[in-house]
């Protein structure tokens, strides 16, 4: 994106597009890294997986990023 709100909104869009929602089961609760949320991403992940995936994109492409 040519701004930094660009650039976070193409991170979502296309994590939103490509990786599959799943909730954990009920007695386990999952974080995934990145690597592996790419891995499960037809599968599917959780929210919160959801969340460590674009946290990461956005760091990695210079955008400082918290939860």
């Amino acid at each position: 994106g040519q701004t930094k709100l660009e650039t976070a909104n193409n991170i979502w869009t296309f994590c939103y597009t490509h990786f599959q929602y799943k909730e954990d089961r009920k007695d386990r609760e999952e974080l995934r890294t990145p690597a592996r949320a790419w891995h499960d991403r037809k599968s599917g992940i959780d929210c919160d997986c959801f969340s460590i995936l674009v946290l990461a994109l956005c760091n990695e492409l210079g955008l400082e990023a918290v939860v």
